[in-house]
């Protein structure tokens, strides 16, 4: 499905209301009983102001195989994000990832492998591809940088952690700004600026290959619109 930006995938404890899970299981009750329970068949999350694609099993049988495809890292995600700074054309972050140990709602990318066993984290690599410079004018103290962005692991946060790690934080996202970063992100933004545009799967029942597609989000275009 095309997940829409600004709403949660699943519930969380006190967290936003209604959810994707939620809208699932009112359309098609039968999802309530496949996967997790409360996340209606859904095979991984986007966070909530990300839009885009998002894989939904309809049986038990398809969730194991879609899950065992994302454990193995064989579904391969594209994402377009909006980013502070000139990127150079191709960069890859491969940085450990763990759960902040202060502040919970943010991750923490790892510096050193000391670190990464000490807060138990997780490997994972960001290819970050520069499509269009958008350089800075004057009303824009930044360029920012149009990129495609693809993963296998699925870290939580993975894309926005490490961008802001590299130094090219996603605009609008003030969770992994820093203070000067926020001064000089001046579009206009709704929500960051990060969208799952394309996933890659082997499909379950047939076996071959998919990709399926979400198109741009009007939202999203109208700010590279102002740009241009």
């Amino acid at each position: 499905m095309d997940k829409p930006g600004g709403i949660p995938t699943v519930s969380e404890p006190g967290g936003i209301r209604p959810t994707v899970a939620e809208f699932l299981m009112a359309e098609r009750p039968e999802l309530a009983d496949i996967g997790k329970p409360g996340e209606a068949g859904i095979c991984h999350r986007l966070d909530n102001e990300t839009s885009g694609c998002l894989l939904v099993a309809k049986t038990s049988k398809a969730y194991q195989a879609l899950r065992a495809q994302i454990d193995a890292e064989a579904i391969e995600k594209e994402y377009l994000a909006l980013l502070l700074g000139a990127t150079p054309e191709e960069l890859k972050i491969a940085r450990s990832i763990a759960h902040h140990p202060r502040r919970r709602n943010r991750m923490l990318v790892c510096d050193t492998a000391d670190q990464a066993r000490r807060y138990k984290a997780l490997p994972a690599l960001t290819v970050v591809h520069r499509t269009q410079l958008f350089p800075a004018t004057d009303h824009r103290a930044v360029p920012y940088a149009l990129c495609t962005i693809t993963i296998r692991t699925g870290v939580r946060h993975q894309i926005r952690a490490h961008c802001a790690y590299a130094g090219f934080s996603i605009a609008g996202d003030r969770l992994y700004q820093t203070a000067a970063d926020r001064r000089i992100d001046t579009l206009l933004h709704r929500r960051h600026f990060l969208h799952a545009s394309q996933l890659t799967f082997q499909s379950p029942g047939a076996g071959h290959r998919i990709t399926v597609r979400a198109p741009i989000p009007e939202d999203l275009q109208e700010i590279l619109d102002s740009m241009t």
